[in-house]
This record gives C-alpha cells, sequence and structure tokens, in this order.
C-alpha cells in the first residue's frame, strides 16, 4: 500500500510541476463562472436554475476526462523524457501498483478539481438565490425542486394490447404493430381524450412529504410556439368535477419538462396515486405525445 502511495504523490507532484493542474483549474472556474451567465432558462428562476446546473456540471464532467487523458499522457511523457520510468521499474514494485499509483493520482486530482468546481458553482448559485433578489415564493419553488434530492418513481406499466386495440390500423392486428409504433400510439393523447396513469409509492407518505408530478410531451404546437392548455386530475375515487380529486389547470409550452405539487392526501390507502390527464387543446386541436421515457414521473 506505501508504494502505490508514494506513486501516487509522485504523479501529483509531477503534474504541479508541469502547471497542468493549474491550466486545467483555470479551465474549469472559467466554465463554472460563464455558462450560467451565457445560458438562459425557460424564463422562470427554477429554469434558469436547472439549466445552470446541467450545463455547469455537464461541462466540468467533459473537461476533467479530457484532462484526466491530457494529464495522463503528460506525466507518461515526463517520466519517459526525464529517465524516472526507468529508475522506477527497476524497484521491486509490481506492474499492477505502478498502474493503480498513477490512476490514484490523477483520482486525487480530479477530486480537487471537482471540489473547487462544486464550491464556486455552490456559491455562484446562492448568490443568485440571494433573499434580495427573490421573492419568498420564488425562493421556496427553487429550494423545493430544484436544490433537493428527490426518489424518481416510473407509472405502473401497462398493457400496450388493450390500450392501442381501438386505435390499430386497419386491417391490422395488434400483434403486427412495431413495439416502438405501440408504444408511441400509447402516449398519444388525442383532442378531448383522456389518459390514466398508476403510481407505486414505496412507502406510505408523512403528512409533510413534497410530492410534485414532473411531464414531458410534445406537440404540433412547439412549432408555432403556442402555449398548450393542460388539465390533470389526480387522486383515488371520485371525478374531477365533484370535488373529491385535486385538479391542475395551466398553459405550457410543450418540449420542455413542466412540474406541480399534488398533496398528501391524494395517495390512496394501498400506496398508490392515479393521475389521469385531458387533453384540452381544442383552439387549435392538437395531439400531445408524452416522452417514452420520462413522460410523466413522480418525485
Amino acid at each position: 500500500m506505501r508504494r502505490i502511495v508514494a506513486i501516487a504523490v509522485l504523479t501529483v507532484r509531477s503534474t504541479l510541476r508541469s502547471r497542468l493542474f493549474l491550466s486545467l483549474a483555470v479551465v474549469v472556474l472559467t466554465a463554472v463562472i460563464v455558462l450560467p451567465l451565457a445560458v438562459k432558462g425557460d424564463g422562470t428562476i427554477e429554469g434558469q436554475a436547472r439549466v445552470a446546473l446541467q450545463y455547469t456540471l455537464g461541462a466540468v464532467a467533459f473537461l476533467l476526462g479530457v484532462g484526466t487523458v491530457w494529464a495522463g499522457c503528460q506525466v507518461a511523457a515526463s517520466e519517459q523524457e526525464g529517465r524516472h520510468a526507468h529508475m522506477l521499474v527497476t524497484k521491486p514494485v509490481y506492474r499492477s501498483q505502478i498502474w493503480l499509483g498513477k490512476w490514484v493520482g490523477l483520482l486525487l486530482l480530479d477530486v480537487s478539481l471537482l471540489f473547487i468546481a462544486a464550491v464556486c458553482a455552490y456559491g455562484l448559485l446562492r448568490w443568485n438565490l440571494r433573499p434580495s433578489r427573490l421573492d419568498i415564493e420564488e425562493r421556496q419553488a427553487v429550494l423545493q425542486e430544484v436544490l433537493v434530492a428527490r426518489t424518481s418513481i416510473a407509472p405502473e406499466a401497462e398493457d400496450l394490447d388493450t390500450v392501442i386495440s381501438p386505435r390499430a390500423p386497419e386491417q391490422k392486428t395488434v400483434d403486427e404493430v412495431p413495439a416502438t409504433v405501440r408504444q408511441r400510439i400509447a402516449n398519444t393523447v388525442a383532442p378531448g381524450e383522456s389518459k390514466s396513469w398508476v403510481f407505486q409509492l414505496p412507502a406510505p407518505p408523512s403528512p409533510d412529504t413534497l410530492i410534485f408530478i414532473r411531464f414531458l410531451f410534445s406537440s404540433p404546437s412547439e412549432f408555432e410556439m403556442k402555449p398548450i392548455p393542460v388539465r390533470w386530475s389526480i387522486g383515488h375515487g371520485g371525478t374531477s368535477t365533484d370535488g373529491t380529486r385535486e385538479t391542475y389547470e395551466a398553459e405550457v409550452f410543450s418540449g420542455s419538462a413542466h412540474s406541480f405539487r399534488v398533496p398528501v392526501d391524494s395517495v390512496a390507502s394501498n400506496n398508490t396515486l392515479t393521475v389521469d390527464y385531458f387533453n384540452a387543446a381544442t383552439n387549435p386541436l392538437s395531439l400531445v405525445v408524452f416522452d417514452r421515457d420520462q413522460g410523466i414521473r413522480v418525485f
């Protein structure tokens, strides 16, 4: 173990002497600072914070990947040029220990850069969410929907044969329809029609549990830059018009994810949550196609 640690320390020192670590730190910090200023969200503070985090973390991951390859090549080249590798292989050290020591050294450099980027990104995000800039509702929305770790629950699997049988093309049986087409037909909601999903929660939610529904769909209105009216009914038993189910109505743009909060008492006694969507896009008439993988989720 001491041999691996010694080789890792030598790797770190070699990288620091070449100023590679400093160069990577400057590039990573530039990406962390510039991207949140250059990338715009959907106009809401939640969208701005979410997009900034996604682009920042994605850029840092890419830069660290490229930097690791760069550092590995630089360390190998410098050791060959300085004859350090020749002296190292003559020591009573296994080749696997040399490889592992180099890997640990590069890993320590990546962890250090990632820590610096995380601290800067967190500081900038907190600065943008300072109380003097946002009101209470906006800060609460960010804390509840962005800066939080949540469990993602997918809907229960549905019988595609039952769903698409009435919609199958003429002169074709359900089995003759390709699987991808069947899935897309099942996720399509025509104007005036509705679709239902059932979610099985892992445990009974406590009264202070925050439950959100996030949905993502596409529509022809997306290319016309027109909002689409959506109508959701959440709960168990009853209907959306008799007051026993929670309803959510809004006008949203397709092609981007949207979310809304539902009360805890919407969950049934068997820990299931039933969600119904009604396509209210009648002016103009417009189909709604939910994304196959991320069409609807409960958080």
